[in-house]
């Protein structure tokens, strides 16, 4: 599956629940998984600027919890952004 159809996937549900699928259904495990492994590569500062802008925006339509909202902070500050 191509990285824009499963951003599009996590983006509805979302939209639908407020919050990151939970890694205790299932159901929804592989988004949760997707997120995970996305959020790995911005630590490494291995990802587009575009699809980090798409991730930074999935972040903010969530109730941003302290720790996972945290790693989009940081990226905006290794990519040399400092708006907060």
């Amino acid at each position: 599956m191509q990285w824009q159809e499963k951003y599009e996937q996590i983006k509805v549900y979302i939209t639908e629940h407020r919050h990151l699928p939970s890694k205790k259904r299932q159901v929804n495990r592989g988004l949760r998984n997707w997120w995970k492994y996305n959020c790995r590569l911005v630590k490494r500062g291995k990802i587009s600027t575009e699809r980090l802008a798409l991730l930074r925006a999935l972040s903010e339509m969530r109730d941003l919890q302290e720790n996972e909202g945290m790693l989009f902070r940081m990226s905006t500050a290794q990519t040399g952004n400092q708006d907060k």
